[in-house]
């Protein structure tokens, strides 16, 4: 009987050995799991522009450059290592739903732990959850040429209501 590996969640991704030995010459942690914070910490700060010295982060809860050398803010590392675990497009999403939640750090980092395990799932926008509608609608069409006309207007309206309701007025 073979077993199948299931992917877990909240299974942060890995970090090439090479990355490991870099921030073994730039940060003064000893243990792997403490290099790998590091990794994870610029990987995060690189990603939300807190490494761009000419533009300010576009998160308020992201120090800039500047601040961070003149030590006028605090670098909320627990926060960027938690961050960094994601995936870009879910660091962007957590980040600014931190920036609306005007969280502070030890509840930002709360919340992202609880997004990464899956206890949290990200809500989809009107145009993305009306984009995949459109997408299972037309695989359907296509599975079923010989749809009957009452299932062909019901889906015809369906995507009517859906439209009117990410867009206001459907599109002809």
């Amino acid at each position: 009987m073979e077993t199948t590996s299931k992917k877990k969640l909240g299974r942060p991704k890995a970090i090439p050995l090479w990355q490991i030995e870099i921030a073994r010459q730039f940060c003064d942690a000893k243990t792997h799991r403490g290099l790998q914070n590091w990794c994870y910490m610029t990987d995060a700060m690189r990603e939300l522009g807190v490494t761009d010295r000419e533009n300010p982060p576009k998160y308020k809860f992201a120090p800039s450059h500047k601040e961070i050398m003149n030590r006028t803010k605090e670098l909320p590392m627990v926060l960027f290592q938690e961050l960094g675990r994601l995936n870009p497009d879910d660091m962007h999403w957590v980040a600014s739903e931190i920036d609306k939640r005007c969280l502070s750090v030890r509840d930002a980092t709360k919340f992202v732990k609880q997004c990464r395990n899956g206890t949290k799932k990200r809500k989809y926008s009107q145009f993305e959850l009306f984009g995949k509608l459109a997408d299972v609608i037309d695989k359907y069409r296509e599975t079923h040429e010989a749809t009957t006309d009452q299932l062909s207007i019901a889906i015809e309206s369906l995507l009517e209501i859906v439209s009117e309701k990410t867009w206001g007025v459907v599109d002809e």
